[in-house]
């Protein structure tokens, strides 16, 4: 598969933002002890036509593929943990939505109605017979950026400059969340329990494990 020089700079973008997603923004939130500041969300509020619009163009893109993402086993969506980032709780943040999900270092926002029990040792629980459950803008920004070695195999130079394309966008929006909360978009709360409900970010690997799952639907069919 040639590479392009969009493909290093995408590339080397994405590892860059999720390092600094992963061990700079995320154990803030964990921590339960900071949070967004009001104004901060604001801000990020603008960056949402953006976003909408590089998810809106990556659906269109990616449905070139559609038969190999049909005939395929689900292999881009084995795993439960590490579809939703920070920079998907970000957004659900500053976009204002109401209700919160339990994001947490596994990032997957379980719900009891969302989840289906059986095969959650192998797939994303947003997977089922006919692909993923979500539409593009509400997909995990890790899903919507890449695609599989079987696509790979097929995509065309011109349509490799096309997802870059669309890769800066979405690289522009996780770097601007990163500059406006590290250069004081985030305000320390300590153990402040009247925090908003929307900022919360626990640590869920006891509750989102595959390990925890399968003793908590052992413990409901017992």
């Amino acid at each position: 598969m040639k590479r392009l020089i969009g493909d290093y700079y995408n590339n080397g973008c994405n590892i860059c933002l999720r390092c600094i997603a992963y061990f700079i923004l995320q154990p803030l939130f964990i921590s339960m002890k900071w949070e967004i500041k009001p104004k901060t969300a604001a801000r990020l509020k603008s960056y949402m036509p953006l976003l909408s619009e590089a998810t809106f163009e990556a659906g269109e893109f990616f449905n070139n593929f559609k038969k190999v993402c049909v005939s395929c086993s689900g292999d881009c969506c084995r795993g439960l943990h590490d579809r939703f980032t920070v920079f998907d709780h970000i957004t659900y943040v500053a976009s204002g939505t109401r209700g919160h999900r339990q994001w947490g270092y596994y990032l997957s926002p379980f719900r009891p109605s969302e989840i289906n029990m059986h095969g959650m040792t192998k797939y994303c629980a947003y997977l089922d017979s006919d692909g993923c459950k979500l539409p593009y803008p509400e997909r995990p920004m890790n899903c919507v950026y890449g695609y599989c070695g079987k696509i790979g195999k097929i995509v065309t130079d011109e349509q490799k400059i096309a997802l870059n394309k669309i890769r800066r966008k979405l690289n522009k929006v996780r770097f601007m969340y990163t500059l406006h909360l590290l250069c004081g978009g985030m305000k320390f709360i300590g153990n402040d329990d009247g925090r908003k409900k929307q900022n919360v970010f626990i640590d869920n690997r006891k509750h989102g494990s595959p390990t925890a799952l399968a003793k908590r639907n052992s413990a409901r069919l017992s």
